[in-house]
């Protein structure tokens, strides 16, 4: 699989769309036999979205090198995903779908030292503490947001990939942004 653009992908006629092609292994991965070459096709993308908005100077532009102590929240990850940084008594939060985007931000951050407290549907906790959320709560609960403040009492941004209604809202409320 392509992690990358390859030379005349963006010019038609160019054989952008072959079946094979001629890489750098330095831009590919080799895909699991267990996964689909359909599923294999979004890895790239949902990575470089969680790097992107964990790291890049335009979104959360979180400091990597020294992620010791800092606390990252993960809002119902079933549905939805944040991140909470604690730094200097300050948090980030970053609140998307986990299908994929979320689930690689726990474990970039997880990867990176940050501390993950998430939230989630009870059948899925254990699957979020194994791409490394650290603290896990019911995000039916309705003292979740309380729960958070105790973990993370702290939060500074919110990042929604949501999008829903009830979404920002709730993240705003949790981050105590309102």
């Amino acid at each position: 699989m392509i992690w990358a653009l390859i030379w005349g992908g963006e010019t038609k006629g160019l054989g952008a769309y072959s079946e094979y092609c001629l890489a750098d292994q330095r831009i590919a991965f080799k895909v699991p036999t267990a996964l689909s070459r359909e599923d294999a096709s979004t890895i790239s993308l949902a990575a470089a979205t969680a790097w992107l908005a964990l790291f890049s100077p335009d979104y959360l532009n979180l400091d990597r090198t020294n992620a010791q102590g800092t606390s990252v929240l993960v809002w119902e990850v079933a549905v939805r995903l944040s991140l909470s940084l604690q730094r200097f008594r300050l948090s980030n939060v970053i609140w998307c779908e986990t299908a994929s985007v979320g689930l690689y931000s726990i474990q970039i951050a997880s990867l990176y030292g940050f501390d993950v407290v998430t939230t989630c549907s009870p059948h899925n906790a254990e699957l979020v503490r194994s791409y490394g959320a650290k603290y896990v709560f019911d995000y039916k609960d309705e003292k979740v947001a309380e729960e958070i403040r105790k973990v993370a009492p702290n939060i500074y941004h919110v990042f929604d990939t949501v999008g829903n209604q009830g979404s920002s809202p709730t993240a705003s409320i949790a981050a105590r942004l309102v």
